[in-house]
């Protein structure tokens, strides 16, 4: 991945330039077409994501709770826990994403004191 599209997203502001292109290493992207569950409620949690293009909705327990698009990010709680997806995410739209693992999002992204307070703010509202 291209560390100019981590300067299109705002979630990465926080980063510094220098350390963007070590993120983009550990980052791939994703399309997906409409309809791709992304995320399964109940599964176990992966990989963190970032959308750069297209809309997703958030549904749980089969009730709709959120609707997402650029700049969104989800799967921000299997970083800080250990429990199961609290929700599924599904393409509304074909969807360009941000996908980091795990391991690479602790090492990289939750080193960036901002970038991880924005991500643990996150995970505290849906828990």
């Amino acid at each position: 991945m291209f560390p100019a599209v981590l300067n299109t997203v705002p979630f990465f502001d926080a980063l510094l330039k220098r350390s963007r292109p070590g993120v983009a290493r550990l980052a791939d992207e994703l399309e997906v077409p409409a309809g791709t569950h992304v995320t399964k409620q109940g599964e176990c949690a992966g990989a963190f994501f970032v959308i750069l293009d297209g809309t997703a909705e958030v549904v749980k327990d089969g009730e709709r709770v959120a609707t997402l698009g650029p700049g969104d990010f989800f799967g921000e709680i299997g970083h800080f826990s250990s429990i199961s997806r609290v929700a599924a995410v599904i393409a509304l739209s074909r969807m360009r994403l941000l996908v980091v693992a795990p391991q690479e999002f602790r090492t990289q992204v939750h080193s960036v004191c901002s970038a991880a307070e924005r991500v643990q703010a996150a995970a505290a509202a849906t828990a």
